[in-house]
């Protein structure tokens, strides 16, 4: 049978939907017949999961979307931080070899002057 077909006897039977995982695991087994190993997994009324592009699934994590926008966050402000260090150094450069261009000259006219 396909995999609708097995999907409504799995909804008789048990009286809920299946799982991705356990319509996998029918697949492997030979209960639904597959037309070809590159189909798009069926989703079933769950966004839980989601696909890899593979028989594997796994369950999307809210601590992983925790973490991944945290890591985003702390990547700009760290990327912002490297960014006003560089200019602040920057900064003190110029101003410091303007004062010792100054302080050269002076001393250079001082020199001249005697």
């Amino acid at each position: 049978m396909n995999r609708e077909q097995w999907i409504d006897y799995y909804e008789s039977i048990n009286g809920h939907k299946p799982s991705i995982s356990e319509v996998y695991e029918a697949e492997k087994n030979g209960d639904i017949f597959v037309i070809s190993e590159s189909s798009n997994p069926l989703t079933i009324g769950n966004q839980d999961y989601m696909s890899n592009h593979s028989p594997n699934y796994r369950k999307k994590s809210v601590w992983r979307s925790l973490w991944n926008g945290l890591t985003f966050i702390f990547s700009v402000l760290w990327w912002l931080v490297k960014f006003a260090f560089s200019v602040a150094l920057f900064i003190v450069n110029v101003i410091l070899t303007i004062f010792f261009f100054v302080f050269r000259i002076t001393g250079l006219i001082f020199l001249l002057s005697r």
